[in-house]
């Protein structure tokens, strides 16, 4: 696990709510406080979206894509007021477990998570992984934690660990 302070909010506030640049994650959960409190369950309602949906936008994870719900989320935050905060917590899709533990195993792998917390001016990344059974096994939390250095990195968003 690691914690990261973004030191560009503004490119990475762009990147995240009107580029692409998340919308390879899936929304577990979208917590945002302007002048009221927005709470947007990622979790999918199974019966809502028919097979076309699903295949069109690759539902298949209990969760729904981002990209799906990013407009909604933009148009929550957009305004002349910085929100009050937020805590958006992204989960990488598991058809992209491969590429990105690499060579660490991904089979009990549960959940590889990747948190953007806004508050008090600050914007901060945690990641986590979550097994499905105990090991003592770090090479996953490794390279989750380097994906998400690599991820900020490509997006030319400056990061500080923070201590």
């Amino acid at each position: 696990m690691i914690a990261l302070e973004i030191l560009d909010v503004k490119k990475c506030m762009a990147d995240m709510l009107a580029g692409e640049a998340f919308d390879g994650f899936l929304l577990c959960e979208a917590n945002i406080t302007t002048g009221n409190h927005f709470l947007i369950d990622g979790t999918l309602v199974d019966d809502f979206y028919d097979e076309n949906d699903r295949i069109i936008n690759q539902i298949d994870e209990g969760y729904i894509p981002y990209k799906m719900e990013r407009s909604i989320c933009f148009e929550i935050i957009k305004g002349k007021r910085t929100p009050h905060s937020f805590r958006f917590t992204f989960l990488a899709s598991k058809r992209d477990y491969e590429d990105i533990l690499g060579d660490a195993s991904s089979k009990d792998i549960a959940n590889l998570t990747l948190n953007i917390i806004y508050a008090n001016g600050k914007l901060t990344a945690t990641t986590a992984v979550t097994h499905s059974s105990f090991s003592m096994d770090k090479s996953a939390e490794i390279a989750w934690d380097k994906w998400v250095r690599d991820f900020f990195r490509h997006l030319e968003v400056a990061v500080s660990d923070m201590i």
